[in-house]
């Protein structure tokens, strides 16, 4: 109870920090969150609404419960999970946060992985997507495509690893109960498109809140790091 204590007063004493920080310092603050602002413009939303919005309506049409037996001959041997949860894996590399551990948790929920496989699943069905990786971190931090279509390689083969590693030893444990399909969802198109667009909206309004946060929070150091860039290359 103590060490909790204290580390909630901790946490307190550094956001009164904060607030101190932000009105001492307004001016370069608001400075901060409208360079974050015109980030988000001109980046960040171009990039991945339109991505989101068409992933969601993948995801609400059944996308992946179509592509799950066409891969069930590959989650066994390499990851010694059933072939549902490749829609998992699928969607959490091509769909992003938090669309893998949504999928991975609606199995659970449904009886179609234990809680042992579940969780195993987690350590690496939930990723970046490839249009931030290309578009924003490529195209836009780095300025170069192939820059962000490496990092999406890179990004893929770790994924592939984790599993490898979270495959535990010995064979799959013999289900309690059968192995039950997918319910069949019964959604209309237009109803599925209006949803899609609604949540990738409403993901799109927390990523550009973070970067905005995140962006005036880093503010202060991209300051001291010009600062000593600048005595640095003037020093004989």
């Amino acid at each position: 109870m103590r060490m909790r204590k204290r580390r909630r007063a901790d946490t307190c004493l550094v956001l009164c920090g904060l607030l101190i920080w932000f009105l001492a310092d307004a001016g370069r603050v608001r400075a901060a969150a409208a360079e974050a602002l015109a980030l988000c413009a001109q980046s960040v939303i171009p990039a991945l609404f339109p991505f989101m919005a068409v992933s969601g309506l993948l995801v609400a049409l059944g996308f992946g419960e179509w592509v799950s037996p066409h891969l069930a001959g590959l989650m066994g041997p390499l990851f010694r999970l059933p072939g549902c949860a490749s829609s998992a894996l699928l969607l959490g590399l091509v769909g992003g946060y938090p669309i893998g551990a949504k999928t991975a948790a609606d199995l659970y929920r449904d009886g179609l992985l234990t809680a042992e496989e579940a969780e195993r699943l987690l350590a690496f069905c939930n990723n970046s997507n490839p249009v931030f990786l290309v578009s924003v971190l490529g195209a836009g931090v780095f300025g170069d495509v192939r820059a962000g279509i490496w990092l999406w390689l890179i990004h893929v083969l770790s994924v592939l690893l984790t599993g490898l590693c979270f495959r535990g030893g010995g064979k799959r444990p013999a289900r309690r109960v059968p192995a039950r399909t997918f319910p069949c969802r019964a959604v209309s198109l237009s109803s599925a498109f209006v949803e899609a667009v609604r949540g990738a909206a409403s993901g799109m309004l927390s990523v550009c809140a973070f970067v905005v946060l995140f962006y005036v929070l880093v503010s202060p150091l991209k300051a001291v790091g010009r600062r000593w860039w600048a005595r640095w290359s003037c020093s004989p």
